[in-house]
């Protein structure tokens, strides 16, 4: 677990580099990465990986966003962007989720609001990546607390682990940390 604790933090701290640069694309490009990261770890079984991604998505993730955001509709955007650098997915283009625009900066422009105003919300929503960033955060320490509650995930979580970039052998008793320096980096809690 500690070398994805590292991919995790080096992600993290990628992100922010990122944003703080106005790196939108590379930025959501981490982002969707860093996710499909934390729903693997919660993979059950022999879901898929919209099913797993879409599940993290909806327990962790949703609640914090601001707007009507359907998880299908992340997915999609992530299928997009890994993809098609585009917000343009597959599901998107057959009427089954919304593409996402995104915005930077607060002071960006009401985009929802054009939307809304030209009756296109079936079509469109949008986001701000730095609140898709902060809300990720959030899920991942609620996703680690979940995590440091539950032997049963906790172990999925650390055979999941196991197929990790650069991996080593842990021992039955170490502890899962899965912070991404949230609090230590950011100041939050």
């Amino acid at each position: 677990m500690n070398n994805l604790v590292q991919i995790m933090i080096q992600m993290s701290t990628a992100i922010r580099g990122c944003i703080s640069n106005d790196l939108g694309l590379p930025a959501l490009t981490l982002i969707y990465c860093s996710i499909d990261i934390m729903s693997y770890l919660n993979k059950e079984g022999n879901e898929g990986n919209k099913a797993y991604f879409t599940k993290w998505v909806d327990t962790y993730l949703i609640s914090k966003l601001k707007g009507n955001i359907a998880s299908i509709d992340i997915y999609a955007s992530r299928c997009g962007i890994v993809h098609r650098v585009s917000s343009e997915s597959d599901l998107s283009t057959k009427g089954k989720a919304r593409q996402l625009a995104y915005t930077m900066r607060k002071k960006s422009i009401n985009v929802q609001e054009q939307i809304d105003k030209n009756n296109k919300g079936h079509l469109y929503a949008t986001l701000h990546i730095e609140d898709l960033f902060e809300a990720f955060m959030q899920a991942v320490e609620e996703f680690r607390l979940y995590l440091t509650n539950s032997e049963e995930k906790r172990a999925i979580a650390v055979k999941r682990a196991q197929s990790v970039y650069g991996y080593h052998n842990i021992s039955d008793g170490q502890e899962v940390e899965i912070t991404m320096a949230y609090r230590d980096r950011n100041g939050h809690h």
